[in-house]
């Protein structure tokens, strides 16, 4: 069995990009139980949410309803 390892410096923030909001609640749970805080948005948001927030990671759940993809595609242009 191995341990799970924590980062030391883990992201402030976390763009979490999702339509399922069972999916997006224990994401937000686990990463409220270490310390980092979470925005979660639909992906037609994303691109918006991004740039108003400036997470340090983005997470997109890409069964999600809408075009996730076009929200990937989207944050990349703005990188």
């Amino acid at each position: 069995m191995t341990e799970a390892t924590h980062d030391a410096n883990p992201p402030r923030a976390v763009l979490v990009v999702v339509t399922d909001l069972f999916f997006g609640t224990r994401i937000a749970e686990t990463a409220r139980g270490l310390g980092v805080a979470t925005t979660s948005c639909r992906p037609e948001q994303a691109r918006a949410r991004a740039r108003a927030g400036r997470p340090t990671l983005v997470m997109v759940d890409l069964r999600a309803a809408g075009d996730p993809g076009a929200a990937i595609a989207a944050l990349r242009a703005d990188a």
